[in-house]
């Protein structure tokens, strides 16, 4: 669930970490990879504004799925199939047809295997979609397909259950065009649950980052890609057509040994920053003063004196029903017998 790594990188100020980290530095697992490369844009969606170069994003995924260590950082993608799963067994119904959205490599697969007897999932990264068998279960049929997640193939009134339980959602351009596609997927009274990571995640990381900009430059720019905050998803929902939604947030805290294990661990998840306008390259003076801020006010000292680094993920959780004919409707305005004074 949670990995509880621990190391020593004593700080007392910015200028003194600097002189103590650039050996960490040199022999990180980080220093010898790039952030972010591609610089090709693809071509806006209209209607929508283009926050994310989804190019990139696509190019880092694929990256990110081809790597020795990829199943390493499945960590976060595992607790949250595990709690979204949870989810869908708290309706209490066996779905036929279950397509999941985003799904990454599938974690949530043996989760839901007992919950349905075909399993379509869907991804943009091709590398994730097919990295992982699935062998163990055979006794459902598993399908994949290959498609972006804002143009979504699938017919109207077709799936009773539709799930995203890989962390995706949070880089589309288009939420409310991808949330629309998936209530008119789905079959009437069918049943959309989600996951995807919102605006207060790695706010240890984004306040450090700017801290230690304004420090070295006098200014900052934005090096965490922004994020959907708990309370736009609601309305979301609403506007796709959704009725009976509910939206709940968990906090998930995950301690590194250092700041540079986050970065790298979030390269490897494909969690990179993929800013549409591109970003200027981290300059290592900026990166040494931000990794200062980050032990100094968010790193903690464990009973064997070595430091821990905490990393918070929002994770919200959504779900939305399609108007159908044997749903609970509210009574007419006017009808109730009884006041709530009387209550």
């Amino acid at each position: 669930m949670m990995r509880a790594l621990l190391a020593n990188l004593p700080c007392q100020t910015v200028r003194a970490a600097c002189a103590t980290l650039q050996p960490a530095l040199t022999n990180s697992r980080t220093a010898t990879r790039s952030l972010a490369s591609v610089s090709s844009n693809p071509s806006r969606q209209p209607g929508y504004p283009q926050v994310f170069n989804r190019s990139v994003k696509l190019h880092q995924r694929e990256w990110a799925a081809s790597h020795p260590m990829s199943k390493e950082v499945d960590y976060l993608r595992e607790e949250v199939a595990v709690r979204l799963s949870e989810r869908i067994l708290d309706i209490k119904q066996r779905f036929s047809h279950i397509a999941d959205i985003g799904a990454g490599p599938g974690c949530i697969v043996p989760h839901i295997a007992d919950l349905t007897s075909q399993i379509t999932l869907s991804d943009s990264s091709k590398s994730f979609l097919y990295r992982d068998p699935f062998t163990e279960e055979s006794s459902i049929k598993i399908t994949r397909q290959h498609f972006d997640e804002e143009q979504i193939p699938f017919t109207e009134n077709s799936l009773p259950c539709i799930i995203s339980s890989g962390l995706t959602l949070h880089w589309t351009n288009a939420l409310p065009s991808v949330l629309f596609q998936i209530q008119t997927a789905l079959e009437p009274d069918g049943v959309f649950i989600g996951a995807m990571l919102g605006g207060d995640s790695l706010y240890e990381l984004r306040s450090s980052f700017q801290a230690g900009e304004m420090e070295r430059e006098g200014g900052m720019g934005s090096r965490v890609s922004p994020m959907t905050n708990t309370a736009d998803v609601g309305s979301l929902l609403s506007r796709a057509g959704f009725v009976m939604t509910t939206v709940d947030t968990d906090m998930i805290t995950v301690n590194y040994p250092s700041p540079f294990e986050v970065m790298h661990d979030l390269q490897l998840m494909g969690e990179s920053s993929a800013p549409y306008e591109g970003v200027n390259a981290l300059k290592r003076d900026h990166l040494l003063a931000s990794t200062s801020v980050y032990n100094e006010f968010y790193g903690k000292t464990e009973d064997d004196g070595s430091r821990a680094f905490g990393s918070t993920f929002q994770v919200i959780y959504m779900i939305g029903w399609k108007p159908g004919p044997n749903q609970p409707k509210p009574l007419p305005r006017g009808s109730a017998t009884k006041s709530f004074q009387d209550l």
